[in-house]
């Protein structure tokens, strides 16, 4: 049995393009745009968002009405709670997480509340530490000895 080359090229291409388009976060915008991509991270109310056409861009995240991710991301809420999980669909202007834990129940987050998004790790302070000894012994004849210590 021949088998056409064609056809299986054509098999090949349409299912690379189909696991694309599943293996990608996506975000729905109040313009109603929906975009594929990556999230990179949030902070300052700006959304970090990584497509294979256009690289990173960065979208005002009082733009965004709904956003789903394929691996797990760092939520950080108003109070500073933070969250480890996937977002999942949720109703208009929510999100809803999924803990990496599978026996947490998924929670549901108004998108006003998040802070922030896979957020740098905190800078660590400058801190400078210094020890000083100082001595002196001096010895004199046999028996004779001074030491002093600083």
């Amino acid at each position: 049995m021949k088998v056409n080359r064609f056809a299986i090229v054509i098999v090949i291409v349409s299912m690379l393009m189909i696991a694309e388009n599943v293996l990608a976060d996506e975000i729905w915008l109040k313009n109603g745009d929906r975009i594929k991509g990556t999230v990179k991270k949030m902070e300052n109310k700006v959304l970090i968002f990584k497509t294979a056409y256009a690289g990173e861009m960065s979208i005002e995240w009082d733009e965004i009405t709904a956003l789903t991710t394929d691996a797990p991301i760092e939520v950080v809420l108003d109070d500073d709670t933070s969250f480890l999980g996937r977002m999942v669909p949720a109703a208009e202007g929510q999100i809803e997480l999924q803990p990496v834990d599978e026996t947490v129940e998924r929670l549901a987050i108004d998108l006003g509340e998040v802070k922030a998004i896979n957020p740098a790790p905190p800078e660590r302070e400058l801190e400078i530490k210094a020890r000083l000894n100082i001595g002196v012994k001096v010895e004199t004849g046999n028996t004779d000895k001074e030491e002093y210590d600083v």
